[in-house]
């Protein structure tokens, strides 16, 4: 197979046709909004702020309890509104369905054919109550819930391509609903199987924390996410680039091995662009 080339990747596209969302949803702060998740969420948006230069008013992070000051995290903290390490807050809202249903219904309306959208997930995911086995839903905060039907319904609008990355448990379930043309999908966990935090623990989630490093060619720094660490080798086809399935494919490769990562694309091909 090819060798991959030294880091950092090529960055040569035009990012001013580049959003993304990034959800955290933290389900609520007493045990289960784990540092982690923050981390995650901290390191992709570094990752597309920082190394691709994607506009900030291209960025929606919306972080469990938003711009609210209090404790947020089970540790007892405040998750960071700054995302990126330039001391300027980044977090768009708090990740309730509210929020989530509106900022696709807004990029509905905005995006155009030639366009691109990444949207990242991590948090807590589960099977839907009173569901078949591929029905699934990501927790979101307070309470709040994002169904698999309910992201397609609010996705399938938008006319550009699609890549979405999911870190939750039971991520896998959302890959029929997400199989649209122009979609990409990976997930770090089938439909009916939890993901883990592995060795990252306790500031990412494993395949979160190699799928970031993919796309940057630098690990990101344990507490400061957005500071690059030891060099990562995603150009898995020696290409130059590293395209969306570069990523799942190195994320895999170094995945906890507890994980059993999954992805879907329409049409073939889509994620090696």
């Amino acid at each position: 197979p090819p060798v991959p080339r030294s880091i950092p990747p090529r960055t040569d596209g035009d990012a001013s046709r580049c959003y993304a969302v990034i959800l955290s949803g933290g389900f609520n702060s007493a045990n289960n909004n784990h540092v982690r998740y923050w981390g995650d969420a901290a390191a992709v948006y570094s990752t597309l702020s920082r190394q691709y230069g994607y506009p900030k008013d291209h960025l929606f992070a919306l972080i469990s309890d938003g711009l609210d000051p209090s404790a947020d995290q089970s540790d007892a903290t405040d998750s960071s509104t700054d995302l990126d390490g330039d001391g300027l807050p980044d977090t768009h809202g708090a990740a309730t369905f509210a929020n989530v249903s509106n900022l696709f219904v807004q990029l509905q309306g905005r995006l155009r054919p030639d366009d691109q959208l990444f949207v990242f997930t991590t948090d807590h995911g589960g099977p839907a109550e009173g569901g078949g086995a591929w029905d699934v839903l990501i927790y979101l905060w307070n309470g709040d819930v994002l169904r698999d039907f309910q992201l397609r319904a609010l996705t399938e609008p938008i006319a550009c391509p699609i890549f979405f990355a999911m870190e939750q448990c039971n991520g896998g379930g959302f890959v029929d609903d997400l199989s649209q043309p122009n979609r990409f999908i990976a997930t770090a966990a089938r439909h009916d199987e939890p993901s883990y935090a592995g060795n990252t623990y306790p500031e990412f989630d494993q395949w979160a924390y190699h799928l970031a490093a993919a796309l940057r060619g630098f690990y990101p720094q344990t507490n400061a996410p957005w500071i690059s660490a030891d060099t990562a080798h995603g150009d898995l086809n020696a290409d130059g680039y590293v395209s969306f399935d570069d990523a799942a494919r190195l994320a895999t490769i170094h995945k906890y091995p507890a994980d059993h990562p999954t992805c879907g694309e329409n049409p073939s091909g889509l994620g090696a662009r």
